[in-house]
């Protein structure tokens, strides 16, 4: 991955159309995820569909959750590249973690595209790859 590619901000969710992948997450389940695609493509609504059963969704574009007006949001979606980014995230936090370093919010260093470079860096370090 090319340092650009590793601090840019989280994907957006994009032009989504029937078709495209998605992954669905279930706060219910631990954050279980389940592979699925867009069915129907609204201006408002989507409607997803699970690959592997008839499990379908309904969830708004702008808040990719189910939004239900109960203060829960129920099951929500991620794009495949707002996956790969929130798993590139989590493991440079948790790798942070690890070397003890805790990050307070609002701090400089506490934006996620800055742990994930600050990760990188210390890897790098590390590995003495680095330029």
């Amino acid at each position: 991955m090319s340092p650009d590619q590793s601090t840019a901000a989280r994907p957006p969710l994009g032009n989504i159309q029937p078709g495209d992948p998605v992954v669905v997450i279930d706060p219910d389940q631990r954050g279980a995820q389940t592979a699925a695609h867009i069915a129907k493509a609204a201006r408002v609504w989507l409607e997803i569909q699970a690959d592997d059963s008839l499990r379908r969704w309904r969830m708004r574009r702008d808040t990719q959750n189910e939004n239900t007006g109960f203060g829960y949001g129920g099951h929500r979606f991620v794009t495949v590249e707002q996956h790969s980014w929130d798993r590139r995230f989590e493991e440079a936090t948790a790798y942070l973690a690890d070397l003890g370093i805790m990050f307070h919010p609002g701090r400089k260093w506490s934006a996620p595209e800055r742990r994930i470079r600050l990760a990188d860096m210390i890897r790098a370090l590390a590995d003495g790859s680095a330029e």
